[in-house]
C-alpha cells in the first residue's frame, strides 16, 4: 500500500480560545493527541508533521508535538500558504491535512478520501463542504508538488493566510474532488472555536464510542438541545430590531391615520448621487430607472439638504446607487458636507475604488456589494476584470474604523464557491456577510439552503441570511405600507420617491426633486399625501408591491396596530 504524510496544521493564536489545540478534553488528551492518535490508526499515514509557525507563542505547540513523538516544521506566521509550500518541498506523495480545531476528524472517511485522490487524477481534493461531513470532522488531500503551480508570494495578503483554501476558492484552475458524505448534516458543527464548541466536543467524546460521521450525526440527532447548544447568536447590524433604538417613530407610525402620513422625517435616507457605474451586473434593478435619469446634484442643493435633515432629527444619510457613488468626481466633497452637518454616514459601493483613510473614516458603516466569490463569476456576472483588487479593498477598508460587511445577492449562478468566499472573509476583519435573495430576476433565484452556511460564523463574522425570507415576500404579505416613512430615497436627478422598489415602475412619478423644492415641503406636500393613501391600500400593495425590506416593518406594525389591550404585557 502507498503511504502518504500527514499534517496537522496549528497555531496558538485566536480571537476566541487561544492556545486551541492544547486544551485537553474529556479523555483527557489535548486537542494535538486525539488528533495525532486518530491518524496513527490509519494504515495509509507513515509519518505525521505539526505545521506551525516560529512566533514564541507557537513553540508550546512544538513542545506538545515532541511528547508525542511526532515532526514539527515553524514557518512563517502570516503566509500560511508559503509555510506549507516550504514544508511540502521537503516532502514526496501525497498529502493528507488536517486542521488543529478538529479533535473530532474522522480517519474512516478520510481514509476514503485519500483513495479516491490517489487512484484518480485530482490535484486537490476535500470533503468539508455543505454537502460534506459534519463541519469540523473534514480534511483535505493534495499532492506536494501541488505548490509548484502557485507563488504564494504573488497571492493576496488575504489567500496567503487562508493556505490551501487557495485551491479550493478557485475550481477552475484545479481538478478537485468535493467528495460527497452519503447522509450530510450541514447544520451541525464540531469544529472547535468556542467555548460551547468544547463543551458539544466533550459531550461527543463521553458518549459516542468510535468517532465517525455516523455516530456523531445519530448522537446529536437524538440531543437536539445539544447539537444546537453551539449555534451562535449572531449579531446583526441589520434587520427588525433596529426599530426598537426609535420610540418616536414607532409612536408616529403606530399613530397614522389612514388620509395622512407620518410626517416626522426618516430615520435615514438613502442617496444616490450618481447613476453612472463601473460594473455591468447582470440582475441590477436598477439599470431602466438609470437610463431616464441624468445625474443633477448641485453641491450647494446638496447643503441645504444636509442641514433640513439634521434640523428636522433625521440621522443617517447612505451614500449609495443609482449607480457607483465612490466615481462620482463630487463623492468626497458631498461625505464632507453630510459629515460636517453632523449626520451619520454609511456607504453602500462595489468596491472598486480605494478611498483615502481620512475619507473611509468619515463613515460609520459600509457595505461592499461583493455578489461573487471568485474572479470567473466577477467577470460574467458583474463585467469587472479584477476580483482580488475588490478583496484587498474589503480588507483595506476593514482595517480602518467603520463596520465594514459584504452583500451578497444569492442568484443560480454565484452559490456553487459561497462557501470558500466566506472561510476567504473569515480571515478579514469583515463583520458580516448579508445573503440576500434576487429581486425582480426570478429566473436567477437559487435553489440553496443557505441557513445551513451559519456553521461558519463566528463571535466577530456573522452570516446574515434572514433576509432570504423577510425580503423575498412580494405584495408586502398583504398589508399596506404603513413604514415607507422610515426612509426615503433621492436619486441622482434629486427626485425623491416614496419608495425605492415601487421607482420600477414608469407610472409613479417622484413626489417631489429637491433642486425645485425643499425636503420638507416635500415631505410635507400634497403629492406624498396622495400617494401614502395608495400604499395605505393593502389591496394596491397586493398587486403591485415587490419583494421589499420594507415588508417586515409593516407586517410589524400591522399587528401592533390590531392590538386592542395596549397597556398590558
Amino acid at each position: 500500500m502507498k503511504k502518504i504524510t500527514a499534517i496537522i496544521q496549528s497555531s496558538c493564536k485566536s480571537e476566541t480560545i487561544k492556545n486551541k489545540s492544547l486544551i485537553k478534553l474529556a479523555n483527557d488528551k489535548t486537542v494535538l493527541g486525539i488528533i495525532v492518535d486518530s491518524l496513527r490508526k490509519m494504515d495509509v499515514v507513515d509519518r505525521i508533521i505539526l505545521a506551525t509557525s516560529c512566533t514564541a507563542e507557537d513553540q508550546a505547540l512544538v513542545h506538545e508535538a515532541n511528547k508525542l513523538s511526532i515532526e514539527s516544521y515553524a514557518g512563517d506566521f502570516v503566509n500560511v500558504i508559503g509555510r506549507l509550500k516550504k514544508l511540502c518541498a521537503k516532502i514526496d506523495g501525497s498529502i493528507l491535512k488536517v486542521d488543529g480545531n478538529r479533535p473530532l476528524f474522522d480517519r474512516f472517511e478520510a481514509e476514503k478520501l485519500v483513495n479516491e485522490h490517489m487512484n484518480q487524477e485530482y490535484v486537490y481534493s476535500f470533503n468539508g463542504h455543505q454537502n460534506g461531513v459534519v463541519y469540523g470532522t473534514d480534511c483535505e488531500v493534495f499532492d506536494s508538488n501541488i505548490f509548484n503551480l502557485v507563488d504564494p508570494d504573488s497571492l493576496s495578503e488575504n489567500y496567503q493566510e487562508c493556505g490551501t483554501l487557495y485551491f479550493r476558492a478557485n475550481p477552475q484552475m484545479f481538478i478537485i474532488n468535493a467528495k460527497k458524505f452519503r447522509n450530510p448534516r450541514p447544520n451541525y458543527r464540531v469544529i472547535l472555536e468556542t467555548n460551547e464548541d468544547v463543551e458539544i466536543i466533550n459531550n461527543v467524546l463521553s458518549n459516542v464510542r468510535s468517532i465517525t460521521n455516523e455516530a456523531i450525526i445519530s448522537f446529536l440527532d437524538d440531543n437536539p438541545i445539544i447539537a444546537d447548544y453551539n449555534k451562535l447568536k449572531q449579531h446583526e447590524e441589520v434587520g427588525l430590531k433596529k426599530i426598537l433604538l426609535f420610540p418616536e417613530k414607532v409612536k408616529s407610525i403606530t399613530g397614522i391615520e389612514y388620509d395622512k402620513p407620518d410626517f416626522t422625517f426618516p430615520i435615514s435616507v438613502e442617496f444616490s448621487i450618481t447613476n453612472q457605474c463601473n460594473f455591468d451586473c447582470i440582475w441590477c434593478s436598477d439599470n431602466e430607472l438609470r437610463s431616464k435619469q441624468k445625474d443633477n446634484m448641485p453641491l450647494p442643493i446638496v447643503r441645504k439638504l444636509a442641514k433640513e435633515l439634521v434640523d428636522n432629527n433625521t440621522k443617517g444619510v447612505t451614500i449609495e446607487g443609482g449607480g457607483e457613488p465612490t466615481i462620482d468626481k463630487n463623492f468626497n466633497e458631498i461625505v464632507e458636507i453630510f459629515k460636517k452637518e453632523g449626520l451619520s454616514l454609511g456607504l453602500i459601493t462595489n468596491g472598486s475604488v480605494r478611498l483615502p483613510e481620512r475619507v473611509v473614516n468619515q463613515f460609520d458603516w459600509i457595505r461592499v456589494s461583493l455578489d461573487v466569490s471568485n474572479s470567473e463569476e466577477m467577470k460574467n456576472l458583474k463585467g469587472y476584470g479584477n476580483f482580488e483588487k475588490i478583496i484587498n479593498n474589503i480588507r483595506y477598508f476593514s482595517n480602518q474604523r467603520p463596520v465594514v460587511g459584504v452583500g451578497y445577492v444569492a442568484t443560480c449562478q454565484n452559490m456553487n464557491n459561497i462557501e470558500s468566499l466566506i472561510l476567504r472573509l473569515c480571515e478579514t476583519n469583515v463583520r458580516y456577510i448579508q445573503i440576500r435573495p434576487v429581486v425582480d430576476h426570478p429566473e436567477l433565484r437559487p435553489v440553496y439552503d443557505v441557513n445551513s452556511l451559519q456553521r461558519y460564523a463566528t463571535p466577530s463574522f456573522s452570516i446574515i441570511t434572514s433576509g432570504m425570507n423577510e425580503n423575498s415576500t412580494s405584495g408586502n404579505n398583504g398589508s399596506g405600507c404603513l413604514c415607507h416613512s422610515l426612509t426615503s430615497v433621492i436619486t441622482a436627478d434629486g427626485s425623491v420617491f416614496i419608495c425605492g422598489r415601487l421607482n420600477k415602475y414608469s407610472w409613479l412619478k417622484p413626489v417631489g426633486n429637491i433642486n425645485e423644492q425643499s425636503f420638507y415641503a416635500i415631505w410635507n406636500g400634497a403629492e406624498r399625501i396622495r400617494q401614502s393613501k395608495t400604499i395605505f391600500d393593502a389591496s394596491f400593495c397586493k398587486q403591485h408591491c415587490p419583494e421589499c425590506r420594507i415588508s417586515k416593518f409593516n407586517i410589524e406594525f400591522d399587528q401592533l396596530r390590531k392590538i386592542k389591550t395596549i397597556n398590558f404585557i
